[in-house]
């Protein structure tokens, strides 16, 4: 449009919202909007004063700790001006009442994560519960429980390290040494690799407790080598052992000769299994299991061993919930089954017929 010899560019129709290719990709990443106009990824689920422990001195420290539907957010204070910790609910694997370990703090929970774990102390038991209960719920842990291959987090959510193809270990098979890889395990190869004429090699504890009758928590549902983490003092190294996981419990050994346990892990005390972050370039497959007063470290040798240990915990501990809600369920139903005394119908009693007087007969005198 020309108009007194200058040139005008007419203005273009705006475009509809639907055909801005910005807009439509944010709505997606935009919190909903609640009536009251707050934003609901902002809404406070629960919120309290609560310590923490530190990583180096290992004391207490109080915080204000806030749970929205998307984070868990640690405080200074509860005027909330000094954000000190943020976790992203998708990123947290575990949440589970602990025991402190110096008896120092009670009501003690701690929430894990792959790259970091983090120990809180409540004011009371009731108040530790319900933290536990709602970050629980919030994170969707209790939905993953269902696939023992998997790690508590979501492979959605997170990457995991495990693989769908790991072996299933419900516990009520019995292992065999083709079903391990031993490739790490250094003069003790792959069985896969052992030529058919080579003899048979001695077999250790773990092997022959799977040979014949067994009781239920003696037969082993995985054994291997693996790297356990272990600090003394400020010093942590990785140490080479070998681990038998049976029913009752996690055994440590020198050797694959199995000869006498120098630790033991009993499985009551185990409350989850979980893969972590890689700690170096050399300790890639990592996972960590937690128990009520400690936590270990353990490295795989490769992607499908750590899935097969994981596999084979989370078949235990899956096992293990069943039978705990079996328990509850036939306690429940004994309860109210409780039978209640019956009162007996009195039948009519049959009175005795009334004597009738009889008159005598007169006699003459």
């Amino acid at each position: 449009m020309a108009h007194g010899g200058i040139k005008l560019d007419t203005l273009a129709p705006p475009r509809p919202l639907d055909s801005l290719p910005i807009a439509t990709a944010s709505v997606g990443l935009m919190s909903p909007v609640s009536q009251h106009g707050c934003f609901a990824f902002d809404r406070i689920i629960k919120a309290g004063h609560v310590v923490k422990r530190t990583r180096k001195t290992r004391s207490w420290k109080p915080i204000h700790l806030v749970l929205r539907p998307n984070c868990l957010s640690m405080y200074k204070d509860r005027d909330e001006t000094q954000l000190r910790h943020q976790i992203n609910l998708a990123d947290i694997t575990a949440v589970a009442r602990q025991k402190d370990s110096k008896k120092k703090m009670d009501h003690v929970f701690a929430i894990f994560s792959p790259a970091r774990n983090y120990h809180l102390g409540a004011p009371s038991d009731k108040d530790a519960q319900q933290w536990v209960d709602l970050i629980r719920a919030e994170a969707r842990i209790d939905q993953d429980d269902g696939d023992p291959t998997s790690s508590s987090s979501d492979a959605e959510r997170r990457p995991s390290s495990s693989r769908a193809a790991a072996l299933h270990y419900s516990g009520n098979e019995r292992g065999s040494v083709s079903d391990f890889d031993f490739s790490d395990a250094g003069p003790l190869a792959s069985t896969t690799s052992w030529p058919k004429s080579r003899p048979q090699p001695k077999r250790n504890l773990s092997q022959q407790s799977n040979i014949g009758a067994t009781p239920v928590d003696e037969r082993v549902v995985c054994h291997g080598w693996l790297y356990v983490l272990k600090s003394k003092g400020r010093v942590r190294q990785w140490k080479r052992v070998w681990l038998v996981l049976r029913p009752k419990g996690l055994a440590f050994y020198k050797s694959d000769e199995e000869y006498a346990a120098t630790h033991i892990i009993p499985f009551s005390s185990i409350i989850d299994a979980v893969d972590i972050d890689s700690m170096s370039r050399s300790k890639q497959y990592c996972m960590q299991v937690i128990s009520d007063e400690k936590n270990f470290r353990f490295c795989a040798p490769n992607e499908d061993s750590l899935a097969t240990w994981l596999g084979a915990f989370k078949s235990l501990l899956i096992k293990r919930k069943d039978a705990q809600q079996k328990q509850v369920a036939q306690f429940a139903s004994t309860s109210t089954t409780v039978q209640t005394p019956v009162k007996p119908i009195a039948s009519p009693q049959l009175q005795p017929p009334t004597p009738t007087a009889t008159q005598e007969p007169l006699t003459a005198t």
